[in-house]
């Protein structure tokens, strides 16, 4: 690059631009502040990524500050710099933080001293101001270029001198793409004396001097090249500087991609050589930053274009000497100003990485902070593979399948796969044939539930290292378990690169290749949403599913929220192009691992399911709900008969059922809090509760078809899916394993899996299945073409029932459980069962012992009688639809239930008949009643108590 001298301009310019920086989204006077003194923020809300442009409504600073006691002092987005003493929580309005208009798109604020303002104690120094501006509901902000926070440098006296124009730093370059002039302003100040004299050098050679506080200068660039512009201040015997480097980017080379080159990394044989793409069409220019430019934009990196057509354009440069086994941080800088890490790298650096434990990723690279903004991928030729010792891993029957969801952040304290290793032979003494893990390529943030993904071929690294990952499923695999992928392909969030790379005014733009503008089904949108119909699209989705199954061996993937495969907006009606959606994509997986589980989490019509399933396709069934209010003993909507393919027509076992998913309230809270009760039966008793769970099991599990339950759910997990909010963490409790109430529900979910694996009547395909899953006694009748016989029945209701049972077949049973012989005479049978009892009879000698003792359901589980008629308190209250009651008799009553307005009208009413001596729950279906409040009355015989509910709509 060359540049010519045009004289100094001196106070004219300046003159235009008092306390001003150039192009800044915020402005300063005085320009450069410091901490003791007046400073005015000015705002431009038309500059940096613009989001509050052309707002009339009020505009707040959401505010802190820097200091050198911050953990970090750079960053672009939250959490990525350690903002201290921050004015208010964010949505939080205050006259201290209301912006004011002076212009259109133009907003000031006075600090009358930085350091008041922010209560910032004198033990800590000023370095920053942060700041980002949001609207009044804290819906809309205004931030930097690129999204980034906003930071404003405060003087640490001494000698200070900056740029106020080319708006420049070490972190946004200057890069030209035409020749012409750069009107170069510097500003400087100190707190000891005047400045002598300021300098300004290009390439090290002295170009304009004035004796001043301020600079102005005039540089024509006429050559392609880079240059470095250092300006210097004099006070007395100090000297300060600050500089930039500048690019004038020439004309890019057409040359086409090598052969055997795809977009991502594609390493040379020997670790040397490594050649980078990247799909970047209506991009003018790329170049590659990194380790290896030192974070420099680089004239020699500018990569090479490679033009399919005007919309269809590759990026790519070979990189030579590289020393294989050494990882190289990188990024592409589109345009001179988009900093992307590349999509398809298969490890991420973040900020957020100082968070991750040694323990937990040993000898992590450090993030380079400071030197870039944003995610950045790393490249590391010459690793050694991955050398897996089970090989002979045979996968289990579809309809063989007892999966196992978990999280390994609230499953493990060491949320890591080495300790998740340590934890198969709990899983396989368990039963289950498979684990399915919530999604774990790099997500947002470390601490979630990873369905707000950024990076698809990347392990994230709160979870350790990728080689982990692969000795997890090595072992799973080496015990005879599965490991299916949870994926999420509906949706990606706004750290993406795919998504940022074609982003602006807070939403894809139209030329991003992979991503809509805007939500074709806005009620079901979840971050950005794929383009499933776009070519681009689809070949990133099949790249991704093959790199997961091929590179780490995944038996299958679970998709996420697959209604959402779509452009249109029919919610669960039909969708026949969604359907071809996900049979193509299905074909893809197939062609790459035949046998490979696809798992469809797709909540739409039963023939659109069914149209699925019957291309091999399984998919979740949710009757979370009607598993719960068994459980709790409300059985009026308790038929969980979607559990089996057969009760909804299907030909085949493709349904996979499940009583708990991590999206559903878990049933032993619900117990708890909720439960039903009657003549001293109460589900809210722990060991009730526990029972009614293990109930459950019997019927969930020896259903044919592929089953699920959720981690700890063999435990009576009971805290609340809401519990520090719905996707928080979660109490770990290994400590319930200890618990000998809890451990028998272990051992007899434990016992029923091990049996239905045993035995083809219970899982396969060929069993004839009878149910009768309503009321409080439930019932299955099963039988299989090899001569084994099953009966499964069950009490759901509070008190005692008699039931009866058709057995298909006289003889000789065995209560699997107690392990008596039971003489079947005639096919019809009948059981008394008390509330909660259950039995799993066999016509076969089963192949499965489950442990003495740990069903306990007995007479001496009912409670004393109440001495005294209560009512207890409704609830919800306040209430939309159905509140519930606890009533409490000594004795058989009639029961009336009427609500009664202020004014004493009567204005509903249900009568319950007569109930038995005992405990309880009424449930008031008030969804006709108008907003108010009332009074509950219920009256039994010979008395009447009144509470009061307040109904809203």
């Amino acid at each position: 690059m060359t540049g010519g001298a045009r004289g100094i301009l001196g106070l004219a310019l300046l003159a235009l631009l008092p306390g001003a920086v150039l192009g800044q989204v915020v402005t300063t006077s005085p320009a450069i502040p410091a901490e003791r003194d007046p400073v005015t923020l000015t705002f431009h809300a038309d500059r940096g990524d613009a989001g509050l442009a052309g707002q009339t409504g009020d505009i707040y600073i959401h505010t802190g500050v820097i200091t050198n006691l911050s953990a970090r002092q750079d960053g672009c987005q939250a959490n990525e710099a350690d903002w201290r003493h921050v004015k208010t929580a964010w949505g939080q309005n205050t006259p201290e933080t209301l912006m004011t208009r002076t212009a259109p798109d133009t907003y000031t604020l006075n600090i009358p001293d930085i350091r008041a303002y922010y209560a910032v104690p004198e033990s800590e120094t000023v370095l920053r101001l942060a700041m980002v501006f949001r609207n009044a509901t804290g819906t809309t902000t205004g931030k930097d270029t690129g999204g980034c926070d906003i930071f404003v440098d405060v003087f640490q006296g001494g000698v200070s001198v900056q740029f106020a124009s080319p708006q420049v730093s070490s972190l946004d370059p200057l890069v030209l793409t035409e020749p012409g002039e750069v009107d170069i302003l510097a500003i400087s100040t100190t707190d000891a004396g005047t400045i002598d004299r300021m300098a300004l050098f290009i390439d090290d050679m002295e170009v304009a001097m004035v004796e001043n506080d301020s600079l102005a200068f005039s540089w024509a660039l006429s050559e392609p090249g880079r240059s470095v512009v250092r300006v210097e201040a004099v006070a007395g015997s100090t000297v300060a500087a600050d500089s930039f480097a500048a690019l004038l980017v020439g004309s890019n080379k057409q040359e086409a991609l090598p052969p055997g080159v795809r977009d991502g990394i594609t390493y040379g044989a020997d670790g040397s050589r490594v050649t980078l793409s990247v799909y970047a069409p209506f991009k003018q220019f790329v170049h590659v930053i990194g380790d290896f430019t030192d974070w420099e934009v680089l004239p020699e990196y500018q990569m090479k274009r490679h033009a399919v057509r005007d919309d269809s354009v590759h990026f790519w440069i070979e990189l030579d000497g590289l020393e294989p086994g050494r990882e190289y941080a990188f990024q592409y800088l589109m345009d001179g100003h988009l900093r992307l890490a590349d999509p398809y790298t298969e490890k991420v650096l973040s900020p957020e990485d100082s968070f991750i434990p040694e323990s937990i990723y040993p000898d992590l690279k450090p993030y380079p902070t400071g030197r870039t903004q944003h995610a950045v991928g790393v490249l590391e030729g010459g690793r050694a593979p991955f050398e897996w010792t089970a090989n002979d891993f045979a996968r289990p029957p579809q309809q063989e399948l007892v999966i196992y969801e978990l999280l390994v952040r609230d499953f493990l304290a060491d949320h890591d796969w080495l300790a998740l290793v340590d934890t198969l032979g709990y899983l396989e003494r368990l039963g289950v044939n498979a684990i399915e893990l919530l999604p774990h390529n790099e997500f947002e943030g470390n601490e979630s539930w990873g369905y707000n993904p950024s990076f698809y071929f990347a392990v994230d690294k709160f979870y350790g290292p990728s080689d982990d990952l692969k000795r997890f499923i090595d072992a799973a695999h080496g015990r005879g378990m599965a490991v299916i992928m949870d994926m999420v392909l509906q949706h990606s969030f706004g750290q993406a690169p795919l998504v940022r790379q074609y982003f602006e005014g807070g939403q894809p733009t139209a030329e991003n290749p992979w991503f809509n503008e805007t939500c074709a089904h806005p009620a079901t949108c979840f971050g950005f949403d794929f383009d499933h119909e776009s070519p681009e699209t689809r070949a990133f989705v099949d790249r991704v599913n093959a790199f997961w199954l091929e590179e780490f061996r995944f038996d299958g993937f679970r998709f996420d929220f697959t209604q959402g495969f779509t452009n249109n907006n029919r919610g669960g009606n039909f969708d026949a192009d969604r359907i071809a959606i996900l049979e193509r994509m299905a074909r893809r997986v197939w062609e790459v691992d035949p046998e490979a589980y696809v798992i469809l989490e797709h909540w739409t019509a039963d023939l659109e399911q069914r149209t699925l399933a019957n291309q091999g396709m399984m998919v979740w069934t949710n009757v979370t709900h009607q598993f719960q209010e068994a459980a709790m003993g409300f059985t009026s909507n308790s038929d969980f008969s979607d559990i089996w393919s057969g009760s909804r027509g299907w030909a085949f076992d493709h349904i996979v059922g499940y009583m708990e998913s991590h999206d559903e309230e878990r049933i032993m809270f619900k117990n708890l809090a909720f439960g039903n009760g009657s003549a001293g039966y109460s589900v809210r008793d722990l060991p009730v509760a526990l029972d009614r769970v293990k109930a459950l099991s019997a019927f969930l599990y020896t259903v044919p078809g592929p089953r699920m339950l959720w981690m700890f759910g063999e435990l009576g997990y009971d805290v609340s899916i809401d519990f520090n909010g719905r996707t928080g963490n979660k109490p770990i409790r290994w400590d319930y394993y200890d618990d000998p109430l809890r451990r028998n529900v272990y051992e007899t979910f434990a016992s029923i899996i091990h049996l239905r694996r045993a035995h083809d009547v219970f899982h396969d395909a060929e069993t004839s299945v009878t149910r009768s899953f309503s009321g409080d006694v439930k019932r299955l009748v099963l039988s299989h073409p090899n001569g084994e016989h099953a009966v499964v029945v069950g009490n759901f209701g509070v008190t005692g029932r008699t039931a009866t049972v058709s057995f298909p077949v006289t003889g000789t049973w065995r209560n699997f459980f107690s392990g008596e012989m039971v003489d079947v005479a005639t096919s019809s049978q009948t059981l008394s069962l008390l509330p909660g009892e259950f039995h799993i009879f066999t016509s076969f000698e089963p192949a499965v012992t489950p442990p003495d003792g740990i069903i306990t359901v007995a007479a001496d589980d009912v409670e004393e009688l109440p001495q005294h008629a209560t009512l207890g308190s409704p609830w919800p209250n306040p209430v939309r639809g159905v509140s519930r009651v606890e009533l409490a008799l000594p004795r058989a009553s009639e029961v009336d239930v009427v609500l009664v307005a202020v004014d004493g009208r009567r204005v509903w009413r249900q009568r319950q008949g007569v109930l038995a001596a005992g405990r309880h729950v009424l449930e008031l279906d008030l969804g006709g009643v108008s907003a108010g409040t009332y009074f509950l009355r219920v009256g039994t015989t010979g008395e009447s108590m009144q509470r009061a509910v307040t109904i809203l709509r």
